[in-house]
């Protein structure tokens, strides 16, 4: 049976990505029906499209959902890269131009090799993050990790597609947080790619432009801040509830690229800020959902992909809004499952698959956790497991007889308490008091064939007085049918201690691998309070000696 805390982000997840995709349909078809009368006589000419490619996204998303956990592997990561690397090699080579770059590539129909280049640099450092971890860095490590991630970007910026690049080195930035990598490795790749973006910036004029229209569109309204003016005005007409669904007056040719780039700006006008703010919800609840995939991941490699593909999603997102918003400088890249485009849509489909693999595989535990699963608590005379109902194994890890043995010798001792106490008899017209301090003694030598009444020597009583307090101390947790089954409140301490244990200094993406010590101070210490409270008191043990 799935968890309640796997399940439930998987379906938020699925329910996020479903009315994205539903919504994104409606508003591909009432952003581009006037385009696409004009210039192909068929107002649904961009719907069909676009219902095509959800429709092979949605199958792409299936079968990578449903891989078996150990699908991908260095081996299949490096390739997966290599058949990249071939696709943007055919780009250069035979490619065509448009918008003055030459980014696609035709193979029935177009698309752009450099937005699966994020996605392969992302499952490579992956494993090689993995590595780093296993084996510390060598030589080897690093050249590997700079062909990794430079070879794409160099060839992308060949074509040129400074956006692309930026979103890419994004991902590694992501991936180096969520692998746990030193600070100074982080700060470093942020250097990096603030230096490369410079640099891009720096080297063609065009971009040196949109800067200036970000600062100050009005400056030049009819180019570089042509785009930025018309946005702001889809969102002045649309105030507070739109204009009403297929009214946009922007969509007749004012706003280019009006059923790609610029979409959310056709949301604002015929939505209104409450459409508008309504996606912006949808992607917010996508991207916690895909951080809780990510931390009920299985494993570091699990938590790594979901994490990251998540954050591919959001960040692409978030971005296209901010620049129609006249907030961030215009890159060309569409808003994620709403915009019209091929390349878009499968890549960001190609994501989901990817979380949703990761969501799938994540009862797979890893073998600590499988053994922290097997433990055994003994309460009452009864044994239980952690694993989620599961009976205890018929093997000697768990031990009901043992457990009902000690309870028949709790029982011995209750009833030896009230006949009598240690050493004398009960008085004339009295009766021991069936809360004697003693029962336990009692048991002890009633089990071993002993007269209740031997008294041991001092030596023997002194040395048992440690092994008391010892056993007192003992953890709930147990593989042996030799232990007693223990009090509540020190069981509840110790499942404390055992999640802070599992807990290391990765924050929210932690790895849960680590395998926990049951007799560790920290334990011992979380125990010792309880253990304290049952330890007899001082006049107690003199009472019981007498």
């Amino acid at each position: 049976m799935t968890p309640r805390r796997v399940l439930i982000p998987r379906i938020v997840f699925i329910a996020s990505v479903v009315a994205l995709l539903l919504f994104g349909l409606v508003m591909v078809y009432s952003a581009s029906s006037i385009v696409a009368i004009a210039e192909y006589g068929n107002n649904s000419y961009f719907f069909g499209k676009q219902l095509m490619f959800v429709a092979l996204g949605l199958v792409i998303a299936g079968v990578l959902a449903v891989l078996p956990y150990r699908a991908w592997t260095p081996l299949s990561a490096w390739g997966f890269w290599l058949v990249v690397m071939g696709l943007l090699l055919l780009t250069l080579l035979l490619g065509f131009v448009g918008l003055g770059a030459r980014r696609w590539l035709n193979v029935g129909f177009t698309f752009q090799p450099g937005e699966l280049a994020k996605i392969a640099v992302m499952l490579v450092c992956v494993f090689l993050f993995l590595e780093f971890h296993a084996r510390g860095f060598s030589k080897s490590w690093l050249i590997r990790f700079l062909v990794a991630v430079l070879g794409p970007v160099a060839l992308i910026a060949l074509q040129p597609d400074l956006g692309t690049i930026i979103f890419a080195l994004a991902g590694t930035l992501v991936m180096i947080w969520l692998g746990g990598m030193p600070r100074r490795l982080f700060f470093i790749a942020v250097s990096v790619l603030v230096v490369i973006g410079l640099i891009g910036i720096s080297l063609e004029g065009f971009r040196q432009n949109r800067i200036a229209s970000l600062l100050d569109p009005w400056a030049d309204p009819l180019g570089s801040g042509y785009q930025a003016i018309n946005s702001f005005f889809a969102f002045g007409d649309g105030g507070l509830f739109g204009v009403g669904l297929g009214n946009s007056h922007q969509k007749y040719y004012y706003l280019p690229l009006v059923e790609n780039d610029f979409i959310f700006a056709v949301i604002g006008e015929e939505l209104g800020m409450i459409g508008a703010l309504g996606v912006v919800a949808l992607f917010a609840t996508l991207v916690f959902s895909g951080f809780f995939i990510a931390r009920n991941a299985a494993d570091a490699k699990g938590r790594m992909i979901a994490g990251t593909s998540t954050m591919l999603i959001g960040i692409q997102a978030f971005y296209n809004m901010l620049c129609v918003l006249g907030w961030a400088p215009i890159t060309g890249k569409t808003l994620p499952f709403i915009s019209a485009g091929g390349t878009s849509m499968l890549t960001s489909m190609f994501l989901v698959g990817m979380i949703l693999w990761v969501s799938l595989h994540a009862s797979e535990r890893d073998p600590y956790a499988r053994r922290r699963d097997d433990l055994v608590i003994h309460e009452g005379g009864k044994s239980k497991t952690r694993g989620g109902g599961r009976p205890a194994p018929a093997h000697g890890r768990s031990a009901p007889a043992g457990a009902r043995a000690g309870a028949a010798a709790r029982a011995g001792a209750g009833a030896v308490a009230r006949t009598a106490t240690v050493g004398r008899p009960p008085a004339a017209g009295k009766s021991a008091p069936a809360h004697s301090h003693s029962a336990p003694a009692a048991a002890r030598a009633a089990a071993a064939g002993k007269p209740a009444g031997a008294r041991k020597p001092a030596s023997a009583r002194a040395a048992a007085k440690p092994a008391v307090a010892r056993a007192g101390a003992a953890p709930a947790f147990a593989r042996s049918s030799a232990r007693p089954s223990l009090p509540r409140p020190r069981r509840e301490a110790e499942i404390l201690s055992l999640s802070a244990l599992r807990h290391d200094r990765s924050g929210l993406f932690a790895n849960r691998a680590a395998p926990v010590r049951l007799n560790s101070p920290a334990v011992n210490r979380a125990a010792a309070p309880a253990a304290n409270d049952r330890r007899p008191g001082k006049d107690q043990r003199r009472r019981a000696q007498q």
